[in-house]
């Protein structure tokens, strides 16, 4: 959808349109919406970001090769972690940087 929107075949309206029914897909599948919300925060901002569950997995597929390297360096299984993420509520990630940095994953 992001590329669509970057070549301007649809419209930012359109593209907003899509994202609420991904998230009332969310709805319908599970009875409630189902979000994953990422909170950065560190000594000179906060980034406080929300997006349907079913966005995250639908983008994933196009990550950059590169991307997945570092995660898969990491010994993240990105999809296992997507999946497990559908069926979890609450808090999934919360690390706690030694310079106050803070970033927190939860599933709403």
């Amino acid at each position: 959808m992001l590329e669509l929107l970057e070549a301007g075949k649809i419209t930012a309206e359109e593209a907003a349109r899509l994202l609420e029914a991904l998230a009332a897909g969310e709805r319908k599948a599970s009875g409630r919406p189902k979000f994953l919300r990422i909170y950065v925060e560190d000594d000179d901002e906060r980034v406080n970001i929300k997006v349907p569950l079913g966005l995250v997995r639908w983008a994933e597929r196009f990550m950059p090769a590169e991307a997945k390297a570092v995660i898969a360096d990491k010994e993240i299984n990105l999809a296992e972690l997507l999946e497990q993420a559908g069926d979890a509520e609450g808090e999934i990630l919360r690390v706690e940087g030694e310079d106050g940095e803070l970033v927190v994953i939860t599933v709403e």
